[in-house]
C-alpha cells in the first residue's frame, strides 16, 4: 500500500510533498468536498423538516413561561447578583431536558460559569455552543417601574403604553437582556426531545450560563475561554445575544462595537468662589464636553438620516460628572472628572479612537489627562462569506424562512467577542420581533407569544447546527494534524 505523509505546508517534517503525494492529496480533497456537499445537503433538509414544528402543546408553552418567570424573579443585577440562586435554579431546568449533564466551575469566588452539556453522536466532532449571561443590570429608579422589576409579572398588553403585540407580556429586568434567550435554549432542546424522544445530535450542544456581562465580563467568559476546561469543549460555533426587533424581522449580529470607557480627568488652581480666574477646572472640562456635545450632534443626525446605522459609528455618552463639594459652594474646585462610554466599530482602529478623543481637547496640557476605566483594542467579525466560514451556509439554512435583517454591527459589547477572539464564528441572534428595544430600560418587558416563538426559533437552528456534518475546514484541519 502506497503511504503519503501530509503537512499544509510543504510536506512532513519539512520537506516538499512529492508530485504524486500532491495528486492524491488533491484528488482525495476534491471526494471529500463533493462529499461533504452532498451530506451537507441531505442533513440540513433533515434539520429543516424535524424543525419545523412551531407549536407545542398548550401545557408545555405555560411550563416554558413559567420558567422564564422563576428566573426573571431572581435579582442578578450588578453590583450584587444573586448568583448562587441562579445556579441553583438553572441546574434544576437542566434535569428537565433529556440526556443533559451540568458542570459547574468558578474561575473567581462566587462567579460560577454553568455548562449544560448534551453528547453528540460523533465526540471529536467541534461542538455548537449556545452562550448567555445570568447578570442583569441594576434596574434603576424604582419608582419608574409600573411593575416589580423582579416580580416578573404577567399583563396584559392594554397596561404597556409600547406594547406591539396584543397578548401577554412578562415585565422585569432581563426579559431582553438576556435571561429570555437563555431559557429558550432548553425549552428549545426540550421540544426537540418531545418531537422525537429518541433523538441525537450528531456535534455535543453545550449552554452556557455565565456571570458578570454586564460589567466587561473579564472574570466570566474572559476567563472561561482561556481556561482548558473550555478548550475541551472544542468548540466550533455559538450563538449569543442579539435585540429585539420593533418590526417583523429579526436582527441577526456578526460583530460588535467594542467599549473603550474613557476618564478625563483636569486639574488646575482652586480658588474663591468670588474671584473670576482665567481658567478653572470645571470650565476646561465643560468646554471638553461642549466638544463631544458638538461630535455627538453630528453622529445623532447621521443616524437619524439612515446615512449609519448605530453599530457603524462611534458614538459617546457623558455618563458621569463630578467637581467640587456640595458643602463648599464658595470654593472653585481644583479638579474636575468625567467618565465617558465610547464603543467603537470592529474597523475603527485604537489609533482612531485615541486620536478623536484627542480632538476634543481644548489645549495640549493644560491640566488635562485621559485614561481609560476599560478598553478592547480590537474587534472581529464572524464572515458570511462561506469560503471563509462554512458555518455561514449551515446557519442561512438554519434561517432560510425566518425574515431577517441585514446582518450589522451589533451597536453594544458582548461576550461574543471573546469568543471570535478565538476565531470561533458567533451569531448574535435574540429571536425577539415585533417588541421594543427594552434593554436597559424601565418596565423591560417581553410578549409571551414572541418569547415562545423564539423557542420553535431556536428549536430549528440548534437541530441544524448539531447535525451539521463534517465541515470542509474540519477536514484541512484533521488533515493538517
Amino acid at each position: 500500500m502506497f503511504h503519503c505523509r501530509f503537512a499544509a505546508r510543504g510536506g512532513y517534517g519539512g520537506e516538499p510533498a512529492s508530485p504524486i503525494c500532491r495528486a492524491m492529496i488533491a484528488f482525495i480533497v476534491a471526494v471529500m468536498i463533493a462529499a461533504i456537499h452532498t451530506r451537507t445537503a441531505c442533513a440540513l433538509t433533515v434539520a429543516t423538516a424535524t424543525a419545523t414544528v412551531a407549536e407545542f402543546d398548550a401545557d408545555a408553552q405555560q411550563v416554558a413561561i413559567a420558567n422564564l418567570q422563576r428566573y426573571l424573579q431572581l435579582d442578578t443585577a450588578q453590583p450584587s447578583p444573586a448568583y448562587a440562586s441562579a445556579l441553583t435554579l438553572l441546574t434544576q431546568l437542566c434535569f428537565g431536558v433529556p440526556n443533559m449533564k451540568t458542570q459547574v466551575s468558578s474561575f473567581v469566588r462566587g462567579k460560577p460559569v454553568l455548562v449544560c452539556s448534551i453528547a453528540g453522536d460523533d465526540p471529536d466532532a467541534p461542538s455548537v455552543m449556545l452562550n448567555s449571561h445570568t447578570d442583569v443590570v441594576a434596574a434603576g429608579n424604582l419608582s419608574s417601574w409600573d411593575f416589580g422589576p423582579f416580580d416578573a409579572e404577567r399583563v396584559p398588553s392594554s397596561r404597556l403604553a409600547d406594547a406591539l403585540t396584543g397578548d401577554d407580556h412578562i415585565v422585569a429586568r432581563g426579559a431582553q437582556d438576556m435571561k429570555s434567550v437563555g431559557i429558550q435554549y432548553l425549552e428549545a432542546l426540550k421540544l426537540l426531545y418531545r418531537q422525537h424522544p429518541k433523538r441525537t445530535f450528531r456535534r455535543t450542544i453545550h449552554v452556557v450560563f455565565v456571570p458578570d456581562e454586564e460589567i466587561g465580563g473579564a472574570d466570566g467568559m474572559g476567563n472561561f475561554v482561556e481556561s482548558e476546561w473550555f478548550q475541551r469543549m472544542n468548540v466550533g460555533v455559538s450563538c449569543d445575544e442579539g435585540i429585539a426587533s420593533p418590526t417583523d424581522e429579526f436582527e441577526l449580529f456578526l460583530a460588535e462595537r467594542r467599549p473603550f470607557w474613557t476618564r478625563i480627568s483636569v486639574q488646575d488652581v482652586p480658588g474663591h468662589g468670588a474671584m473670576v480666574p482665567k481658567s478653572t477646572a470645571t470650565l476646561t472640562l465643560t468646554q471638553i464636553l461642549a466638544n463631544v456635545a458638538t461630535y455627538r450632534k453630528r453622529i445623532a443626525a447621521e443616524i437619524a438620516s439612515g446615512e449609519k446605522d448605530l453599530g457603524e459609528i462611534v458614538s459617546v455618552n457623558i455618563n458621569h460628572v463630578s467637581a467640587g463639594q456640595a458643602h463648599a459652594i464658595n470654593v472653585i474646585p481644583e479638579h474636575a472628572v468625567a467618565l465617558l462610554d465610547i464603543r467603537v466599530p470592529p474597523f475603527v482602529s485604537a489609533q482612531q479612537v485615541e486620536e478623536l478623543i484627542a480632538s476634543w481637547m481644548p489645549c495640549a496640557g493644560c491640566g488635562i489627562d485621559v485614561s481609560f476605566l476599560y478598553r478592547v483594542e480590537n474587534g472581529e467579525q464572524t464572515s458570511l462569506d462561506e469560503d471563509e466560514n462554512p458555518w455561514a451556509a449551515v446557519f442561512k439554512e438554519a434561517t432560510s424562512d425566518l425574515k431577517l435583517r441585514r446582518p450589522s454591527v451589533f451597536f453594544g459589547a458582548t461576550d461574543g467577542r471573546y469568543l471570535r477572539a478565538k476565531k470561533i464564528p458567533v451569531f448574535g441572534f435574540s429571536p425577539m420581533r415585533n417588541t421594543p428595544v427594552l434593554l436597559h430600560k424601565f418596565n423591560e418587558h417581553l410578549s409571551t407569544h414572541v418569547f415562545l416563538e423564539g423557542i420553535t426559533v431556536y428549536s430549528r437552528i440548534i437541530a441544524t447546527l448539531a447535525n451539521a456534518p463534517v465541515l470542509l475546514h474540519e477536514t484541512v484541519e484533521k488533515l493538517e494534524l
